[in-house]
């Protein structure tokens, strides 16, 4: 079973059977979340089975709830077709270890230190896409000959990746204002709060080494680490990047504005190293989007 999301709210559900044994004649399957200690109960539907006992079963939930708040199980019932409700004979049930749940919820429903109380996979979602928009902008301005474009641009990069708690978030271009389009909690760590990088590369390591762990869990977090670092060495490359066309006299900054523009697109997209078709969690291929997925596959519940 995989959480999915829309909008950026996990409201769908996806469960799917591989040789699956049929239920007994006359009965079917149905699969349900549970909440904590089996109180709460929400039907997913009946999963129907092939001939060789594969299916599949997707749920949306019509009030748009992000359905890992609050749930942590699930269950596959038999229960007689003829009957429309009842929950009916436990099948196949899996919970969540509570441990590890508590830091993935963090990742993916809500974390209470970030702006809005955005949930971290999220909040570095929507930043880093903000990043790659500014600094594409920052090359029109320069391919234009736009120096005012420019360093506006370039304001507005330095203070996403810093945060508003950082010294260096600040009008660095002189017109009096502030640019920054983000949250303000930032990518690099500062003395306030963690930045989006190290908070999302603690919490994957939290819930990879916690009591109880998935294998699900310790293999999609081990991969949400290894992308962290590889964005937190591209966000230090682009700071320096930036820093340079802020600070410069000259107007030849051809090659900082390119370097800025492919670093932000990496930071979101990752990059093929090795050219194998795939991008992957491994030193200096995957970014933002890749660990993304894995966060949310940190939530998987296998049934077996």
């Amino acid at each position: 079973l995989r959480f999915q999301d829309g909008n950026a709210i996990m409201d769908q559900i996806n469960l799917t059977a591989l040789a699956m044994p049929a239920p007994p004649e006359g009965s079917v399957y149905e699969a349900w979340l549970i909440g904590a200690e089996g109180v709460e109960r929400l039907s997913l539907g009946v999963l129907v089975l092939d001939e060789i006992g594969q299916g599949s079963l997707t749920y949306n939930d019509n009030l748009s709830r992000n359905l890992l708040a609050s749930y942590e199980g699930v269950e596959i019932t038999i229960r007689s077709s003829t009957e429309s409700d009842g929950s009916g004979q436990l099948a196949y049930s899996y919970t969540l270890p509570a441990t590890g749940l508590q830091y993935v919820r963090q990742l993916l429903v809500s974390f209470s230190l970030a702006p809005q109380q955005v949930a971290l996979i999220q909040g570095i979602f929507v930043n880093t896409q903000l990043i790659d928009q500014v600094a594409k902008a920052m090359l029109s301005a320069h391919q234009n000959g736009d120096q005012t474009g420019i360093q506006e641009n370039a304001e507005a990069i330095m203070n996403l990746l810093v945060g508003s708690q950082s010294q260096q978030h600040k009008d660095w271009n002189g017109d009096s204002q502030i640019t920054d389009q983000g949250d303000g909690y930032g990518f690099l760590i500062n003395t306030d709060n963690l930045g989006y990088i190290q908070a999302v590369f603690s919490h994957a390591d939290y819930v990879s080494n916690s009591p109880g762990a998935s294998q699900t869990m310790i293999v999609n977090g081990e991969n949400v680490k290894v992308c962290a670092q590889n964005l937190a060495l591209r966000a230090a490359q682009l700071r320096d990047h930036v820093l340079t066309i802020l600070n410069s006299d000259s107007e030849d900054l051809d090659q900082p504005v390119r370097d800025s523009t492919a670093l932000a697109d990496q930071m979101l997209n990752g990059m093929d190293v090795d050219n194998d078709g795939e991008i992957e969690a491994v030193a200096n291929e995957c970014g933002v989007l890749t660990s993304y997925d894995y966060a949310y596959r940190m939530a998987d519940m296998p049934l077996l």
